[in-house]
């Protein structure tokens, strides 16, 4: 699910920054399941994502009160950024290798083959440089339209389409190697 920005998103960051947690509460609910979906695909391991959103939205809660609002795209572009931070410094921590999960021994051939599936998938979008693996995981981890990610980008909505082309190509020649 994308971002959708509630009518009255300018009054609840308002609220939120004079620490009013029902306020806080929905801005959480507008955006928790997008960014939960960006951070699942960048550190592959669930209870590591639910660690790590606990940690962005303190710091959101925080940075609130520095945070000046001018407009929908720049409040989501905010907690973006955070997010990101929050990445760097996973990053920094740990290695960058994906975990692989075997929690069900009996799964079924075709349950198998989606994991598979799904782990070149993620491990080809990781092979990807940062800008394109960004537009990648927004688009299709987070549902973000390519409007809204260049909203949370900086970017143009052209930018974002083209990084997301040259994503696509280069995610073709990645994937082709795996089938090899």
């Amino acid at each position: 699910m994308a971002f959708s920005a509630p009518e009255n998103l300018k009054e609840l960051v308002a609220a939120s920054s004079n620490r009013d947690e029902a306020a806080f509460r929905e801005l959480y609910d507008t955006t928790v399941d997008s960014v939960f979906k960006f951070v699942v695909a960048r550190v592959s391991d669930r209870e590591e994502a639910v660690d790590m959103i606990q940690d962005i939205y303190f710091d959101l809660w925080i940075a609130l009160e520095d945070f000046t609002f001018n407009s929908d795209g720049q409040f989501f572009s905010f907690v973006f950024t955070i997010t990101k931070r929050k990445l760097s410094k996973h990053y920094g921590k740990q290695d960058r290798e994906p975990a692989l999960d075997h929690e069900d021994l009996h799964v079924t051939h075709t349950d198998m083959e989606a994991r598979d599936d799904e782990r070149v998938a993620k491990l080809a979008v990781s092979e990807l440089p940062e800008k394109y693996r960004t537009v990648v995981e927004l688009r299709y981890w987070s549902d973000m339209s390519f409007a809204e990610i260049a909203s949370v980008m900086g970017l143009k909505e052209s930018a974002v389409k083209v990084r997301h082309f040259r994503a696509i190509k280069q995610l073709e020649k990645i994937m082709a190697r795996y089938e090899t």
